[in-house]
């Protein structure tokens, strides 16, 4: 009987037990439940007080919008305000009170892109209707990162009508309108037999594809504002552009296979005659010289590129530009061959500019021309030399290195004092240093001559890019030019830890 009772007694305290440790438990769930919760706001307020304007998340709803109204008001004083990353429909729907404010901000407005390949209705009419009197800046794109091979299903052919004509009753409010679509999506916005009144117009950007479009089945714009225009192919938009090519100050060709009608790009070009800045990419179908080349009177900037095995000579011989400083040359095709010929018509490209300062020769291949250094003669104002990724660069500098007993005076290109290298190679190095410690001004100041030395030399190339003799040679050559001359670029301070510029140790 006594072990009955001890038995009851155990049983009740293990039963009191195990209430205690149930209630122990319970209590333990809930602070670990208010824990979890702790924890998740303190994550919270760490990213948020990680984030840039992060002090933003503390303010009041007032107060931070009258900080964004300031800083709307800010913008919109600024000329070159930056576009902002997102859109004023996201702005819009922070809160209401920040959408009163984009809808009465009407130069948050200014950048409509308008995708082809997803249109949104009445997206055109209402961003114009918010931007009230301000010039906009218009993109119209396919919404795909490259345009793919020709084929049906190609969505540059997925031309949205609806979408392209909104935009005509806009016309005349855009300032800077960019097109990237598909030929059929032309005739569209600007219809056939009308004039297209764009007075704001400043820079027009045309990037078409598709089949040939006869230049007729386009109508005319009028943009007496036109200062700017890049095209892929000019020659469909001749007609086009007849009343603004006038006032032109920059023009710019961009790549394209084939132009559709290239015997009407000289006419194109003649008519700019205010032009100051001229950039050109020649198609495979190279044509540009006619009975005489055609002359830009104002240009100060030309930059000539063809990527295609031709012979540069027409290139050469098409345009004259008396007023020219900078001139580039751009050929990626080191295994193309020049002929005395385009030597030729070269020198006299150079020579009928007689105040070239700048030259850059791109991606060519200096050791395929005959007598290159020939056409420095016809640069006596040359100023800046830019050799970059050219093959037989070398080559080129040996031959305008002076003899020493030459004068500064009967030095090719006198007054030379910057040289821009890209791309240096092994077997150019020797040829480098030689070329600048020769023109360089020397360390007894007693000795230099009246003239002009070279004072700057831009070397866009690693240590890691040349091999180990390379590395020593080049190593050596800038302890003996930086005394006078400034290197600028990856090797500025590798000559610092050369050990030619280390002190000889004293015994």
């Amino acid at each position: 009987m006594d072990n009955i009772d001890h038995d009851v007694e155990r049983l009740a305290r293990n039963d009191e037990h195990i209430v205690a440790i149930q209630a122990s438990l319970h209590a333990l769930q809930g602070h670990q439940q208010h824990l979890v919760e702790e924890n998740a706001k303190l994550r919270s307020n760490i990213a948020a007080k990680s984030v840039p304007n992060a002090p933003m998340r503390t303010l009041v709803v007032e107060l931070c919008s009258l900080i964004f109204a300031f800083a709307v008001c800010a913008n919109a004083e600024a000329k070159d305000a930056a576009v902002p990353e997102c859109s004023p429909l996201d702005l819009a729907h922070v809160c209401r009170r920040w959408r009163s404010i984009v809808f009465d901000s009407p130069h948050l407005w200014t950048d409509l892109r308008v995708n082809l390949s997803k249109p949104r209705l009445n997206l055109i009419p209402f961003w114009f209707q918010n931007a009230s009197a301000v010039p906009l800046r218009v993109s119209v794109f396919p919404g795909i990162a490259r345009p793919p091979i020709l084929t049906s299903s190609n969505p540059f052919k997925k031309v949205d009508p609806a979408g392209i004509k909104d935009l005509v009753p806009y016309l005349h409010r855009i300032q800077t309108l960019s097109l990237h679509v598909h030929q059929s999506a032309l005739p569209l916005l600007f219809p056939r037999g009308t004039v297209s009144d764009m007075a704001q117009l400043e820079c027009l950007s045309i990037h078409h594809h598709g089949y040939i479009l006869d230049e007729f089945e386009i109508g005319k714009i009028h943009a007496p504002r036109l200062r700017v225009l890049c095209l892929c192919d000019p020659s469909p938009f001749a007609n086009m552009l007849f009343d603004s090519l006038a006032k032109l100050k920059v023009l710019r060709i961009d790549k394209i296979e084939f132009w559709e009608y290239p015997r009407r790009v000289p006419a194109l070009l003649s008519s700019c005659v205010e032009l100051k800045d001229v950039s050109i990419v020649f198609p495979r179908n190279l044509y540009l010289t006619g009975p005489d080349p055609v002359v830009l009177p104002l240009v100060s900037k030309l930059a000539l590129e063809w990527r295609f095995p031709c012979n540069p000579t027409p290139i050469f011989s098409s345009v004259r530009a008396p007023l020219l400083r900078d001139l580039t040359f751009t050929h990626n095709n080191p295994l193309a061959s020049f002929s005395q010929e385009a030597v030729t018509t070269l020198q006299d490209l150079i020579q009928s500019s007689p105040l070239l300062t700048t030259l850059t020769l791109v991606g060519s291949n200096l050791t395929s021309i005959c007598e290159l250094s020939s056409i420095f003669y016809h640069a006596p104002a040359l100023e800046e030399l830019g050799l970059v990724n050219c093959h037989g660069t070398g080559r080129l500098l040996s031959d305008l290195s002076p003899a020493e007993w030459e004068q500064p005076s009967t030095w090719l290109c006198p007054q030379l004092e910057r040289i821009r290298l890209a791309g240096v190679r092994d077997n150019d190095v020797r040829s480098l240093i030689s070329f600048v410690s020769r023109r360089m001004k020397p360390v007894d100041e007693s000795l230099a001559g009246d003239g002009h030395f070279i004072k700057e030399v831009i070397i866009d190339s690693r240590i890691q890019d040349f091999s180990t003799q390379g590395r020593m040679l080049i190593l050596r050559g800038l302890s003996i030019i930086t005394p006078t001359v400034k290197v600028t670029g990856p090797l500025d301070h590798i000559h610092l830890a050369s050990p030619f510029n280390s002190p000889v140790p004293k015994n």
